[in-house]
């Protein structure tokens, strides 16, 4: 593509917004070369101009060299910075698509180690803080999404907390976390996400939060699982990437609040479930109830 195609782009992005949630598809439309098109559109100073890009945005940050680029061009700080209420007043519908993508895309960027500290740099905790406060009681699903971008952005290389500072509370984040958790069902968010037909390339970002050093976190962890297993979509995706029984470890685990949501988890997979569990998945429940033995795995 080049730049004056300026109608071709825009046929693109049209059909990248309708057509780009499969895997193949996004592909195809990255080998047409629509991703630094978006990437520009992003770029642009008013709303209007973004709404379709950021959409489309969100699609392609799953993938890890768009994720890093997405960060390093500054798309990511651009799309911080906004005030979408104040620049879409009176405009619900597209104000919560603008949080929407752009928090979807922060948590994306979120899960790569790489990104996490630009991304607070560049205003990503303030901006889900913000946009949890004003509009996350009024739409649950985007609370939830805030959630989980947040708690990567608390998360350090080695699967512990970074430290409080002034661009991230921590201990504010995790109070947040746990007033979402204590007050949403799994299938309030399972049924949101069916709505909007959700469509996540890998599982593998949700189940990395259930290995964190913070129990709050692997209740978030499995908070996630627990609600994708409800659409046979993610179960599908969920049996490739090998995250079934590893997953199902969990009820045994010592924390209640979690064993309910493993449960949940199981109940969806009656076909693998219709025997004992593999050993395995003995061996993992005994080894998290044991921090000490856990922590000499890990290292």
């Amino acid at each position: 593509l080049h730049a004056e195609n300026t109608s071709v782009v825009e046929a693109l992005f049209h059909l990248a917004d309708k057509y780009g949630e499969t895997g193949k598809s996004r592909e195809d439309f990255a080998k047409a070369g629509l991703i630094p098109h978006v990437f520009e559109q992003c770029l642009k100073p008013d709303v209007g101009s973004i709404i379709y890009a950021v959409g489309i945005l969100w699609q392609y940050v799953e993938y890890e060299e768009a994720q890093i680029k997405a960060v390093e061009s500054g798309v990511m700080k651009h799309l911080l910075c906004k005030d979408y209420e104040q620049e879409l007043k009176g405009d619900d519908e597209n104000t919560d698509h603008m949080l929407f993508c752009v928090a979807g895309s922060t948590f994306n960027c979120a899960f790569n180690p790489l990104c996490r500290n630009q991304l607070i740099r560049d205003g990503a905790v303030a901006f889900l803080i913000n946009t949890y406060n004003k509009r996350g009681e009024q739409v649950s699903l985007l609370r939830y999404i805030c959630c989980i971008s947040l708690a990567f952005l608390c998360t350090s290389d080695d699967d512990g907390l970074v430290e409080s500072s002034d661009l991230i509370n921590v201990p504010e984040i995790m109070e947040k976390i746990k007033i979402f958790l204590d007050t949403t069902s799994v299938t309030e968010i399972a049924a949101r996400e069916d709505h909007y037909l959700f469509a996540w390339k890998t599982m593998i970002p949700f189940y990395k939060l259930t290995q964190s050093k913070s129990s709050l976190f692997r209740r978030l962890g499995l908070f996630c699982l627990a609600q994708l297993a409800f659409r046979e979509c993610n179960r599908k995706t969920l049996r490739e990437e090998n995250l079934i029984y590893p997953t199902s470890a969990f009820c045994w685990d010592p924390n209640p609040s979690i064993r309910v949501l493993a449960t949940a988890f199981v109940s969806c997979f009656k076909q693998e479930f219709s025997s004992p569990p593999p050993l395995m998945c003995l061996v993992r429940a005994f080894v998290r109830n044991c921090p000490e033995l856990e922590e000499k795995v890990r290292v």
